[in-house]
């Protein structure tokens, strides 16, 4: 199995924090969202 490393860096004012929230945009949300495409 492959490994991979990430590090990430984020400007958080435009975010309602980081966990996953109902009807909020979060950090969490942005990063599966992009992980998903990533992994296509």
């Amino acid at each position: 199995m492959k490994r991979i490393a990430l590090g990430i860096q984020y400007d958080g004012s435009p975010f309602n924090g980081y966990q996953k929230q109902p009807d909020r945009n979060t950090v969490q949300d942005r990063l599966e969202i992009a992980l998903q495409e990533f992994a296509r």
